[in-house]
Formats: C-alpha cells, structure tokens, sequence
C-alpha cells in the first residue's frame, strides 16, 4: 500500500453508499461511475487555515474486495 493509501486510511471520517449522479470514477479500476449506487470513502486533512476534505469513489464490488483484504 502506497503510503498515501495508508494516510488516507488513517485520515478517513467516514464512508457511505451513495447514488452519484454525477460522474466519477473509480479509484481503483478508473472506471466510469455514474448513475449507479457506488461506496464514497472521505477524509478531512487539517492545515493552518481550513480543514480540506478528499473524497474517493470505489464500485460496489472492488470495495468489498478491499474491505476484506483490510485495504480500506
């Protein structure tokens, strides 16, 4: 796991299954989402100034297969 991934992992404030109706793609296929329910993972980073939210998109079944490898 890059350590980004790992940052990402340790930073992350939640995770939902969302209908996107705007495109996206997956983090870790690049495929296109859009007009599909698809998993939201987010984690807030803190600078000096303001609080900065990354968001990342994930396919229904390439976030189950990382929740059981323990990736996410």
């Amino acid at each position: 796991m890059p350590i980004d991934d790992v940052l990402f992992k340790k930073q992350c404030i939640g995770k939902q299954l969302t209908f996107l109706w705007i495109p996206h793609r997956c983090y870790v296929t690049g495929k296109l989402l859009w007009l599909t329910k698809a998993y939201k993972a987010t984690a807030a980073w803190s600078s000096f100034e303001d609080i900065v939210y990354e968001h990342r998109y994930y396919d229904k079944k390439e976030f189950m297969f990382l929740v059981l490898k323990g990736k996410i």
